[in-house]
């Protein structure tokens, strides 16, 4: 068999593996969903409250507040300047509680579809005392069937006039750094993204078949590439710059929300909709665990979100490939990447090593390695803003090695996000050693 033959089966090998890995995780997600259903199926649960319209909270905060009308301007003003036309790809509305939301990956949409789901009560029959009890695959992979429609072009004046508009954003480099670590650092975009930039690097066949090591800089490199200088707007929604995702100047928010203010934000698009008790802790919502009844962290919460979704995808993975290759991946392979990543956010302490009973090669369910995780967490002795700090701390250490050639690029292909949300081209903390 010539080489040119050889290269032409592995490619076709390769297209096969994709579309079998698109067709299966949409046929696991189907049984994951019907399994849950079945199982916790009962009587539908309203959750919508009365609300008492003549005693508000007292908020700091509405959004006719200064902070929201200066972000709004400063990006009008930008939609004015340069005359922007971008899109509005993906926005939910919210028919009865009146709410408009455009999606942007990366930037909390989790949270918020979440939200959603929860007071629509649009959850496939299954029961949940907390939107954060809702399972990754069921908000991502589940269509609406309610209240909420989703528009996956712009939805017309008419659908958007009564409603109360609003997006997220985030820090470029930022969201950047939490796309990686979501997307390469854990299992989730291994074998779709990861293959086609294993594929632009010319790598050996062995890391193009198990593209499990997709660097950082190897990302960064990849995303500004020519082609998508060109026409960003074929990039993966989850970096694409947000005027392929939400512009502004199209979908004209009332509320521009930051992921630094993200707790802020939200109670107050909340507030507006008289929805602030959504934000309330369930009673049952506690970690009894260690034996102490305390309200579970946020942390712990995206914690446990990861492992569960990450468990669940290494093992249709692992079905998918019917691989047993050490060298590939492994149970222990994820279960270091999501303590790792842990670390990277700000949940865990640098200083505290992957625990030895986990080394043993021995299956480990996900609840025994979140029980360790919890434990480490709620030992830790941490100070008001160590979390953020950490986070910060793990995020420059990314980018230093990163070639000033990369992070021109970078500015260039961001150009329009740095200035509509006033984010700092060149933050001192990412350029004060170039």
């Amino acid at each position: 068999m010539d080489l040119l033959h050889m290269k032409r089966m592995f490619r076709k090998r390769k297209v096969q593996i994709l579309l079998t890995f698109t067709v299966m995780f949409s046929l696991i997600c189907f049984v994951f969903v019907y399994t849950h259903v079945t199982s916790r199926r009962s009587a539908p649960v309203l959750h919508y409250r009365t609300v008492n319209r003549s005693c508000p909270t007292h908020l700091q905060l509405t959004i006719h507040s200064d902070i929201y009308r200066h972000r709004t301007k400063v990006a009008n003003d930008a939609c004015f300047k340069h005359g922007h036309r971008g899109q509005a790809q993906r926005v939910f509305l919210d028919q009865f509680n009146k709410m408009a939301y455009c999606v942007v990956p990366k930037v909390g949409c989790t949270y918020w579809i979440n939200i959603l789901r929860f007071l629509n009560n649009d959850t496939y029959g299954m029961v949940f005392e907390s939107p954060h009890d809702i399972p990754r695959i069921i908000t991502h992979y589940s269509s609406f069937s309610r209240n909420v429609s989703v528009y996956s072009d712009e939805p017309g004046p008419s659908e958007l006039s009564n409603k109360l508009r609003f997006m997220f954003v985030r820090d470029p480099y930022s969201r950047l750094w939490s796309a990686w670590i979501d997307k390469f650092w854990l299992p989730d975009f291994w074998f779709t993204e990861g293959s086609n930039i294993a594929n632009f690097f010319n790598l050996t066949d062995a890391e193009k078949e198990c593209p499990t090591n997709i660097s950082f800089l190897q990302f960064l490199t990849y995303i500004s590439r020519d082609k998508f200088l060109q026409e960003p707007y074929l990039l993966n929604e989850h970096w694409a710059p947000y005027k392929y995702l939400c512009d502004p100047c199209v979908f004209r928010p009332h509320v521009i929300g930051k992921m630094e203010t993200f707790r802020a934000d939200t109670s107050t698009i909340l507030e507006e909709v008289n929805l602030t008790w959504v934000l309330e802790t369930p009673s049952m919502m506690r970690d009894n665990s260690s034996g102490n009844d305390r309200q579970i962290d946020r942390s712990v919460l995206e914690m446990s979100m990861l492992t569960y979704y990450n468990m669940e995808l290494f093992t249709f993975l692992s079905s998918l490939l019917n691989s047993t290759d050490e060298n590939c991946f492994n149970q222990r392979l994820v279960y270091k990447r999501l303590w790792a990543a842990f670390q990277y956010n700000g949940h865990l302490p640098f200083n505290v090593q992957f625990p030895e009973q986990l080394e043993t090669g021995a299956s480990i369910a996900p609840e025994d390695f979140l029980q360790i995780c919890k434990e480490t967490f709620y030992s830790w002795n941490k100070y008001k803003n160590q979390f953020a700090d950490h986070k910060m701390a793990a995020m420059i250490e990314a980018y230093r090695p990163v070639p000033s050639d990369v992070m021109n690029r970078l500015l260039g292909l961001y150009e329009s996000d740095f200035e509509m949300f006033e984010y700092n081209r060149k933050p001192i903390d990412l350029y004060h050693y170039r």
